[in-house]
């Protein structure tokens, strides 16, 4: 699983896109947004007409031990530039398409599924070309919708984003705060099981706390976790959980009756991932 990018004309790297891709120009990508004015950062390309017609692309991998029957996807379309002439206002579109396969293994093999809910149109049209600001409410658009796929475990899915090379009218669209949530089958009490990507931990609720708070943390495939309170010494107050879990949503209590006030760390150890947050104990 990772990010992909691929431009159709002189390509510096085919079909990847590595960490420090994107931070210049260079290879016709960009992160906007980059600026004291403006610290939120984007994935992007300048202009299409210059690098041909560009690729983005999400690719995930069911790890979860169950068949995933919808994906939740939001993200925020931002556009960063406009493109035009004197005489003529053109609307691009940042078009979203999906591929679902045992394993894939670049961004242009493959028949995409156009799903139009998802694609990104330029909220901003004029006859000239000029720079915009992508983080302004008014160039931005932030799209929902859930599609529903039959994803079997170990199977993969690749989300792409298709901007066509529009000559000499290209707008600069960017791609921000994606999330993507996998939906399973119905459970008995109704409605979804929720089947997470990674393991997480949330933020303990109320914080500060007296005497008990609610945890919650997410597993992402079955093993072993841990939920370990520490104290400002680094010493092992409490011990929440130390099982075999299935992948899920859950969520623990604390009780910290006859514990002193102060700052306690909660660490969660799933695998090789560890995750930590910082409780505050007041009375």
């Amino acid at each position: 699983p990772g990010v992909y990018a691929y431009r159709t004309i002189d390509n510096a790297v085919p079909n990847v896109l590595n960490r420090s891709a994107g931070a210049t120009a260079t290879g016709g990508f960009y992160h906007y947004g980059n600026s004291p004015t403006s610290p939120d950062r984007a994935l992007g390309g300048i202009q299409s007409s210059i690098t041909g017609t560009l690729y983005y692309g999400m690719r995930f991998k069911n790890s979860t031990g169950s068949l995933i029957r919808s994906l939740e996807v939001t993200y925020t379309g931002e556009q960063w530039r406009t493109g035009g002439s004197a005489t003529v206002s053109i609307t691009n579109v940042l078009a979203f398409e999906y591929l679902q396969s045992r394993q894939i293994l670049d961004l242009t093999a493959g028949v995409y599924t156009a799903f139009d809910a998802l694609s990104f149109v330029s909220p901003t049209v004029t006859p000239f070309q000029t720079a915009l600001d992508g983080n302004n409410p008014l160039n931005r658009t932030v799209l929902h919708a859930a599609i529903p796929v039959m994803i079997p475990d170990g199977e993969e899915i690749m989300l792409r984003w298709k901007d066509v090379e529009d000559p000499s009218y290209d707008h600069a669209f960017a791609i921000d705060d994606l999330s993507v949530t996998p939906r399973g089958a119905p459970s008995a009490a109704g409605g979804e099981n929720f089947l997470p990507i990674v393991a997480q931990l949330h933020q303990n609720f109320p914080n500060p706390f007296n005497p008990s708070t609610a945890i919650r943390f997410s597993v992402a495939e079955r093993g072993m976790v841990r939920l370990i309170v520490y104290d400002l010494l680094g010493r092992e107050v409490a011990t929440l959980i130390h099982e075999d879990r299935a992948p899920g949503m859950y969520t623990v209590h604390w009780n910290a009756a006859g514990m002193p006030s102060g700052v306690y760390f909660l660490t969660l150890q799933t695998g090789s991932r560890t995750d930590s947050k910082r409780m505050v104990l007041l009375r």
